[in-house]
């Protein structure tokens, strides 16, 4: 069984002025106004114990609160799955948002990660996009340079705007998140960021408990037969 999100929601990592991340939630079509409360929250899915869940196609995104930190050109972008879940696609991209939507243009990031299906990060790095002028028929403007750019949208595909798989550890009680960590062209982070994409509706199993192996089980049969004896050596000292 897979899990869906729903559709027509873009959850939003926000790089914000001091060295962090927050992931928000804002409708698709909504340009972000970078002010609280965010609406709506951040709905993260309920899974049980299925092998896989998605989230549907520009659900995740990368955005950037000030532009006085804005991401590098040679800088990296980290996504991590914890949990022990995995990526299951194949391939990764990431769009440029513009105007309210993801604007197709996905050469401003070029994934590096040589196999992503069973990988716990998937990482991608940063550079101006290829292509700067569109097409001026229809009177376009250039495209955005890339620390201009206020959001990127996370695809499990090649192709901007597909769902994005995920490989479930399916342990009862284990909640599954999702971070991003962003890094200057020198590998310094600039900030960090984490949210639950999945909750577990299952309780986690109680600890077990240790029962005695047969060496600690002979232990605490000769120590209670010395304590026997001991009280019995008392008694007859003493009757």
């Amino acid at each position: 069984m897979k899990l869906t999100l729903p559709l027509g929601l873009t959850a939003l990592l926000y790089c914000l002025s001091a060295p962090s991340l927050a992931f928000v939630l804002t409708p698709a079509n909504q340009a972000p106004d970078f002010a609280e409360p965010w609406n709506p929250p951040w709905p993260s899915a309920n899974i049980a114990l299925e092998p896989t869940a998605s989230v549907s196609g520009d659900a995740i995104g990368l955005g950037v609160e000030s532009t006085d930190t804005p991401i590098p050109i040679g800088g990296r972008i980290v996504f991590t799955l914890t949990g022990g879940a995995t990526f299951a696609d194949t391939a990764y991209s990431l769009e440029s948002w513009e105007a309210g939507a993801g604007n197709g243009n996905l050469t401003y990031a070029t994934l590096l990660t040589g196999s992503t299906s069973g990988a716990s990060s998937i990482e991608f790095l940063m550079a101006e996009q290829t292509n700067p002028e569109r097409d001026t028929m229809f009177g376009s403007p250039p495209w955005p340079a890339l620390a201009d750019v206020p959001i990127f949208l996370l695809s499990g595909s090649s192709i901007a705007g597909q769902s994005i798989n995920v490989n479930l550890p399916q342990i009862p009680g284990r909640d599954i998140s999702l971070q991003a960590e962003v890094f200057d062209a020198s590998d310094a982070s600039l900030g960090t960021a984490s949210m639950v994409m999945f909750s577990s509706t299952l309780e986690a199993p109680a600890p077990a408990v240790a029962l005695p192996t047969s060496s600690h089980l002979g232990q605490l049969i000769l120590l209670a037969l010395f304590s026997w004896l001991g009280a019995r050596a008392i008694r007859q000292r003493h009757p």
